[in-house]
């Protein structure tokens, strides 16, 4: 089986972000984020990678009368976005064109995604193609350079977030496979949204709601502090290559 198979196999067997009630906490960051006032009415949003469309409809609330488009390689997934009342097609971001025309999107959501992929620059290509002059882009991915993945490599443990199989989880506690391939320090992450034709307007870290529960004030607090943080939360603005 080559990666790609192997990759989709993995993603049509496992929906990502099936959260049936609570939006996400990079959705809650990002709300508070955007100047939602500059954002005209009856805006077009495309989610890559929606999952099941919690996050996504939790944004649309703040937005007039918004057009929401959800791409995901889940079924299941899809089968929620749909009874949500959102547009659901079956989509890989992966290496391939996304099918919309130029310019045709207002916003695009873009959560814990791009450490999915391998290529992550023709992602980024098509995101910048497909959004409108000025469309917000709104993108979080988990922070390698993390308080306690710091620690973690310092004690010769495998940093969370990250994997070298999908198989199972070798080198750290835990065996839930996620299928993360490409890590971010906020510095990256800041350098490559920059050059890959977008303005960054925010950077915020949320915490790792993963962590026991004993140390997750600890990851509360210091998440106020986004080089450190457990995820970064990024509201950028397209400009002109």
């Amino acid at each position: 089986m080559t990666t790609r198979d192997q990759k989709t196999a993995f993603y049509e067997a496992t929906t990502m972000g099936g959260h049936t009630q609570s939006p996400p906490l990079m959705h809650i960051a990002q709300s508070k984020m955007v100047a939602w006032e500059s954002v005209p009415g009856d805006p077009v949003v495309l989610d890559i990678g929606s999952g099941a469309g919690v996050g996504v409809s939790h944004l649309a609330t703040r937005m007039s009368n918004p057009h929401v488009f959800c791409i995901d390689l889940s079924s299941p997934a899809l089968d929620e976005v749909k009874r949500k009342g959102l547009v659901p097609l079956i989509a890989s971001a992966e290496g391939a064109h996304l099918p919309f025309g130029d310019t045709s999107f207002d916003i695009v959501v873009f959560n814990e995604v791009i450490e999915h992929l391998v290529d992550t620059d023709s992602i980024m290509d098509e995101i910048h193609r497909v959004l409108k002059p000025k469309g917000l882009l709104l993108l979080s991915t988990p922070n390698l350079a993390s308080w306690f993945n710091r620690g973690a490599i310092l004690l010769g443990v495998q940093p969370a977030f990250s994997e070298v199989s999908f198989r199972k989880v070798y080198g750290r506690p835990g065996s839930g496979l996620v299928g993360h391939l490409r890590l971010f320090t906020r510095r990256a992450l800041v350098e490559f949204v920059g050059d890959s034709g977008f303005e960054i307007e925010s950077v915020r870290g949320i915490a790792f709601p993963e962590l026991p529960r004993a140390v997750q004030p600890i990851d509360r607090a210091l998440s106020r502090f986004s080089s450190i943080a457990g995820g970064l939360v990024v509201v950028a603005s397209k400009r002109d290559r």
